[in-house]
């Protein structure tokens, strides 16, 4: 699939970016993951209008069974099978050929950004540092060991310092970043999460199934997920769908096999087979204790799904309540309410379900994020950033 987009200078097709992957992360994880179709729709939408794009990965090969999705795309790779800190930092020098010649290096997480850092320092080149998620506040919210949350304060003050752009996904983290490291504004932009609305749509040939709601994320304890299970307990006719993988997972089973619900497990499903799940469900429920710009929820929004989302931060960027989605607190009893209320308004779930789609396609369509992202990287070969 080619990609178009007439926004992009001239400037832009006469470079090579770099894009370094988080730390730890290869390809295969992407594709344990189900994101890798989502992600390299992505990286090739900005590829079309570039000279080059390189992948830095963590993979120890060139694995030779992407090539025919990478449509060009170069991985740099560990092919010295270094353990994976000592690899981070040896990267600058490991890889050096095309560092030295690469016009921008682009950081797509926080822990990815040290051997971007080092990079920058040893060739002078741009950098840009983009964030989804502060990643210590992420941490203090887990509540993490206070050595942990320093040493990704100290990782974000160097990489904000050393970058050319900061791109964060929402108002919020921008806010944060300003106050907490005096970063100038004008170097920080927002670009929300873009979604491909044309994957993710409402299917009129696939039949819902009376009752099913679908949750999508990490079985980890930010999601939430026991209070949901709790949550199910008396309410009848109803099921779940849980996507994803996590450590919790074994406790879940423990729980739902107390209870005996109606519960099924997915660990895996494929980005472009998502849309078939959600259009199945009746509504898809985010519970978490916190989010950032929570890609699963614009995803299940862009298919018409009536969403349920804990009023958190995060979600509250996104949902209006009752206008395109429901926000109730994070107890079991407010998610049953929650669900209980919207499965007896069906004119509430047509509602919020259409205005869901509406609000993705005007402030998430990835055609506009991938168009604006493209701006502030031309941007960041002029003299000030507009």
């Amino acid at each position: 699939m080619k990609y178009k987009n007439k926004t992009s200078s001239k400037r832009l097709y006469s470079k090579n970016i770099i894009l370094f992957f988080s730390y730890g992360v290869s390809l295969s994880v992407w594709e344990k993951l189900g994101i890798i179709d989502r992600e390299l729709d992505i990286a090739k939408r900005l590829k079309q209008n570039l000279k080059s794009l390189n992948f830095i990965t963590y993979d120890v090969d060139k694995d030779v069974k992407y090539t025919d999705l990478l449509d060009g795309i170069k991985i740099l790779s560990n092919k010295y099978r270094l353990p994976k800190l000592l690899y981070s930092f040896l990267i600058p020098l490991l890889h050096f050929k095309v560092l030295s010649k690469s016009d921008i290096y682009k950081v797509n997480q926080l822990s990815g950004s040290l051997p971007a850092i080092i990079s920058k320092l040893i060739y002078r080149k741009k950098l840009i540092v983009r964030c989804g998620f502060q990643l210590s506040l992420f941490f203090s919210l887990q509540k993490e060991k206070q050595i942990k949350i320093w040493m990704a304060k100290i990782l974000e003050i160097f990489a904000y310092n050393m970058a050319d752009l900061i791109i964060v996904t929402t108002e919020n983290d921008k806010s944060y970043i300003i106050k907490s490291y005096k970063i100038k504004k004008d170097k920080i932009v927002v670009i929300p999460n873009g979604i491909n609305t044309e994957v993710f749509r409402k299917d009129h040939t696939i039949k819902k199934e009376r009752g099913r709601i679908i949750f999508v994320g990490r079985l980890i304890k930010q999601k939430n997920l026991f209070s949901l299970i709790e949550a199910l307990r008396d309410i009848d006719d109803v099921s779940l769908c849980i996507i994803g993988q996590g450590y919790l997972k074994p406790s879940l089973c423990k729980l739902i096999d107390k209870y005996n619900l109606r519960v099924e497990i997915k660990d895996f499903v494929n980005n472009y087979s998502l849309p078939k799940e959600l259009n199945r469900s009746e509504i898809f429920i985010l519970p978490s204790y916190f989010e950032g710009n929570p890609k699963v929820l614009l995803e299940a929004m862009a298919c018409s799904l009536p969403v349920i989302s804990a009023d958190v931060t995060g979600n509250r960027s996104i949902i209006k309540h009752r206008e395109n989605g429901i926000l109730c607190g994070v107890s079991a009893g407010e998610i049953k309410s929650a669900i209980v209320d919207l499965l007896k308004n069906r004119k509430l779930m047509e509602i919020t379900g259409k205005k869901a789609r509406e609000h993705v396609i005007i402030n998430f369509d990835l055609k506009k994020s991938i168009e604006k992202e493209l701006i502030y990287l031309d941007s960041i070969f002029c003299s000030n950033l507009k």
